[in-house]
């Protein structure tokens, strides 16, 4: 049988234990909170996954069929226009629906918008070497 007990610490903030539990683990439990306290960064901002001027080029369409089929829809995109090169912007519309490239070199259809499903797949199509963004 495992009853719980409130302990309540100097800080105000309490820990439930058990019967299993003695004050020495509680005590250490709290002290852990605190420590990791210290570690958090209130002023941290995420960076932007879109960045609308980078550019985007097509290495290879080498093996690309085993990708799914929304980051298959980029590949034929670039694939498809000169130069095999876009913006960001140019290939995703900068996120209204129909007014990209993708959307008119691809079957691309999806209820995310293009920019959204492109930061998603971004990081494996440069990492397994389809495309680089610069």
């Amino acid at each position: 049988m495992n009853t719980e007990k409130k302990v309540s610490t100097p800080k105000g903030a309490e820990v439930k234990a058990t019967k299993k539990q003695n004050a020495k683990e509680v005590r250490e439990a709290i002290a852990n909170i605190d420590s990791k306290k210290a570690l958090i960064d209130t002023n941290f901002v995420a960076k932007s996954g879109y960045i609308p001027n980078a550019t985007v080029t097509l290495l290879t369409t080498d093996k690309a069929y085993l990708l799914p089929q929304q980051a298959q829809c980029f590949i034929q995109t670039l694939a498809s226009i000169d130069g095999h090169t876009a913006t960001v912007d140019e290939l995703c519309g900068g996120d209204v629906a129909g007014e990209s490239l993708v959307y008119k070199h691809s079957n691309f259809k999806t209820v995310q918008t293009a920019v959204r499903v492109f930061n998603h797949y971004r990081e494996r199509l440069v990492k397994e070497g389809f495309i680089t963004v610069s």
